[in-house]
């Protein structure tokens, strides 16, 4: 099992462990502390650590050749083709550590902001905006990196309630 580096690990009714080449899957079997290990995805996986997020059960990740959703135990493309192109054509990919991911649950949206090879700063100024629920994707400059707010919803013990972030 050649995969690579360890990117992340995420959770649904299983735990998933996201490796540059491959997803694993990670089942307990008992006590005390015993767990099998299933190949889950061999050949694809998760890039850019920095891309996961997970919102409603689905896991978002970039890998070599564009955006993935991780959702019980399958991987399903959200680029497009066409979408992924782009990204990989205008990204710069050697300041990938430097993406950042947050998502709005209520608007069903998935911010991806990155730095383009046309950053000026060499600081993340696009950004890539996925819906989840109409599975289409678009893309804006953030030429303020400041003044760019990402919106997703924050939960307390108390209530929940709208944050913004720079």
């Amino acid at each position: 099992m050649a995969m690579a580096q360890f990117s992340g690990i995420v959770t649904d009714d299983s735990c998933y462990i996201l490796l540059q080449r491959g997803i694993v899957q990670m089942t307990y079997i008992g006590a005390p502390y015993v767990f099998q290990f299933t190949d889950r995805v061999t050949g694809k996986g998760c890039s850019v650590s920095q891309s996961i997020i997970t919102v409603e059960g689905k896991t978002f990740f970039l890998s070599d050749d564009g955006f993935y959703v991780l959702q019980g135990g399958q991987l399903q493309p959200i680029g497009m083709g066409k979408v992924d192109r782009w990204f990989l054509d205008n990204a710069d990919l050697n300041q990938a550590h430097l993406m950042t991911v947050a998502a709005d649950p209520r608007e069903t949206l998935v911010y991806w902001q990155y730095v383009s090879k046309s950053s000026v700063t060499g600081k993340p100024d696009m950004m890539l905006i996925f819906n989840y629920h109409t599975r289409r994707m678009d893309h804006s400059g953030c030429h303020d990196p400041l003044h760019i707010q990402f919106r997703f919803l924050a939960v307390d013990n108390r209530s929940a309630r709208r944050v913004r972030h720079p």
